[in-house]
């Protein structure tokens, strides 16, 4: 019974919404059929649309980031290279030099023997040259040294020296009533003054060096102390030295046997630098050339 009526509600409501729909469309007929035709329809022209202009704002730039430069590495320093450091050469040893021994010198004779080796020593320094007929033969280092003991003082020992006596006697020449000394006379020392002149220096002061310790006993037998001669022997070189030269012609006086200088200032010259001018200047400077060259020799 329930069912029944509930089917004749909704019958009901569908009815009575059909019926509203009717009314609804007959009164919207009823307002359209009453309103005048309608006007023309005027066409209109179409706008344009407008467009729409936004504003444009300004674009900023975007910030640009500062660029950096780089720091610029600074150059490595060029390195240098050590220059090659040369290898050293290999020392090579010098071979050990072989040192002969000088022979030891021979022990000197005694003074009583020692003419040999006197003449031996001269025959070296010599060098080939003989002054044959000149020299004694006996006691040469013991004439020797009186010899020249005696020129220290001006002195020419004769008798008893290590020279023998000229043979030739003394030449003169006359002149206009005078009387020189002949020069030709000059070459009775021409031989010994060769000789002299042309002996090596340094030979000579090495024989003398050897025979001084007998040289200088023979000395001590004269009375002087050791250590001495070498000093007088200096000493009677200087005295030749100082003789005056001259190429003038010597005039000479004879008031007696012996002839004398007629200048007085070379008359009173010493006996040995008298000996000296008769020897002529060529053989007095060959002379005093050998005596100063042997003294320098002999103090170095």
């Amino acid at each position: 019974m329930y069912s029944s009526k509930k089917s004749n509600n909704i019958n009901k409501i569908a009815v009575g919404l059909l019926a509203l729909t009717v009314i609804v469309c007959a009164i919207g007929w009823y307002f359209l059929s009453r309103h005048p035709q309608s006007e023309p329809i005027v066409e209109v022209e179409p706008i344009a649309p407008v467009e729409i202009v936004e504003p444009t704002l300004p674009i900023e730039p975007l910030p640009v980031e500062p660029v950096i430069e780089p720091i610029p590495e600074p150059e490595p320093e060029p390195i240098l290279e050590p220059e090659p450091v040369a290898e050293p050469e290999p020392v090579i040893e010098p071979e050990p030099e072989v040192v002969v021994p000088e022979p030891e010198p021979e022990p000197l004779p005694p003074l009583n023997s020692s003419d040999d080796m006197a003449t031996s020593l001269l025959n070296d320094i010599s060098d080939g040259m003989r002054i044959n007929g000149t020299l004694r033969q006996d006691n040469l280092l013991r004439r020797l040294t009186m010899f020249v003991d005696n020129l220290t003082s001006g002195e020419v020992m004769r008798s008893q020296g290590p020279l023998l006596p000229l043979i030739d006697s003394f030449p003169v020449i006359e002149l206009n009533n005078r009387i020189f000394l002949d020069p030709d006379g000059y070459r009775r020392f021409d031989q010994m003054a060769d000789f002299l002149y042309r002996l090596d220096e340094e030979k000579t002061s090495d024989a003398y060096l050897l025979i001084e310790p007998l040289l200088e006993e023979a000395y001590q037998e004269l009375g002087y102390e050791q250590g001495q001669f070498r000093s007088t022997l200096f000493t009677a070189i200087d005295q030749i030295l100082a003789a005056p030269e001259t190429d003038s012609p010597l005039a000479l006086t004879s008031p007696s046997v012996n002839y004398k200088f007629e200048d007085e200032s070379l008359e009173s010259l010493p006996d040995a630098q008298k000996v000296m001018l008769r020897m002529g200047s060529t053989n007095t400077r060959k002379v005093k050339s050998f005596l100063k060259r042997f003294k320098v020799a002999l103090n170095n």
